[in-house]
């Protein structure tokens, strides 16, 4: 049975249809594809310049000022804890009281112990001889509450010195007020008066 159509219309309604078809599909795609744009959550731009940190948290400080710091009185005219007074066979050495005790005590204060090491160090670099340790207190207070202390006090420092030194004679004793190097006027001449006093003589 022949068509109703010539060959050629039949052709061009075909491809007429195919193109319909195609352009039926590209609009179908775009229009999903909008659908789909539509719920997408948008993600923030990427940016290459970092984010600033915050400020920094405060540290704790120490307030220096208003804290009062107890400190040993040392007097100017002695200013360390010892003064030396070294010739060819004798060694003496004033220690100041205010450094090495505490008020009114015979215990030797940790502090000075590198500074008795010293004095150890040069009877030993001299040699066996005889070492004489002297205590010596102001005049405040009875006198015969000084005289104890000072013996205390003389005997301390020999206490240290001693068993580093084998062989030599070491004695010890204490005079109290007596033998003042300076009238005892004042807190400052008192603080001076206050000492142990080593005498060495080579054998």
């Amino acid at each position: 049975m022949r068509s109703r159509w010539p060959e050629g219309a039949v052709v061009a309604r075909v491809a007429l249809a195919s193109g319909l078809v195609l352009l039926l599909g590209v609009l179908v795609s775009a229009e999903g594809g909008e659908a789909v744009a539509a719920h997408r959550v948008p993600f923030p731009a990427r940016t290459t310049t970092p984010e600033p940190f915050g400020e920094p948290a405060s540290l704790p400080t120490i307030d220096l000022v208003s804290r009062t710091v107890t400190l040993v009185p040392v007097t100017k005219d002695l200013g360390d804890a010892a003064e030396e007074s070294p010739s060819g066979t004798a060694y003496d050495v004033r220690l100041n009281a205010n450094v090495l005790f505490a008020k009114d005590s015979a215990v030797i204060r940790p502090q000075v112990s590198a500074r008795l090491a010293q004095i150890t160090a040069e009877l030993k670099r001299r040699g066996p001889g005889a070492v004489t340790i002297t205590g010596y207190t102001d005049d405040l207070g009875s006198e015969e509450h000084g005289l104890v202390l000072s013996r205390q006090r003389a005997a301390a420092v020999r206490a240290v010195l001693e068993p580093e030194l084998p062989g030599y004679r070491i004695t010890s004793l204490g005079k109290g007020e007596a033998d003042p190097l300076v009238p005892n006027k004042d807190e400052t001449s008192r603080a001076r008066n206050r000492r142990v006093e080593v005498h060495y003589e080579k054998s």
